[in-house]
């Protein structure tokens, strides 16, 4: 999976200085102790509401920074296929199923081709047979 170039080298350096400070060459990048033991999710919580709080941000889960990321991807364009293994879905069906709504011109699509569909022309092209009740309202 593609990681950008800054957090790259934010990992790499401290990597490099966990290596340095205590000798461990192969440990847990999310270590409290130099890679000798991961993060525990309860304390990543915790951290989270600390940081979150101090930042002054109105509540909101860690968990909603996955879902912040699947619909602004989604928003922007990116294949299902890219973000669905992004978010480790087994199958893309699960990622539309939970995102439909952020997946950008679905639902203007939508309307748009009924509109058309539905719109009388003249001369009856495009559409479908027009019928009034002689009081001009089309049924």
């Amino acid at each position: 999976m593609a990681v950008d170039p800054t957090s790259v080298e934010l990992l790499l350096a401290h990597r490099d200085g966990a290596t340095r400070s205590d000798g461990v060459a192969d440990g847990f990048v999310c270590s409290r102790d130099a890679g000798r033991h991961p993060w525990r999710p309860n304390w990543v919580t915790k951290r989270f509401i600390t940081y979150r709080r101090h930042a002054g941000l109105a509540a909101f889960r860690l968990h909603d920074l996955r879902h912040f990321m699947a619909t602004t991807t989604l928003a922007a364009g990116v294949p299902v296929p890219v973000v669905s293994e992004r978010l480790c879905h087994a199958r893309t069906f699960t990622t539309v199923t939970i995102y439909a709504d952020a997946m950008p011109g679905g639902d203007r699509a939508a309307v748009n081709l009924s509109a058309e569909v539905l719109t009388p022309t003249p001369g009856g092209a495009g559409g479908p047979p027009v019928q009034t009740d002689g009081g001009g309202l089309v049924l």
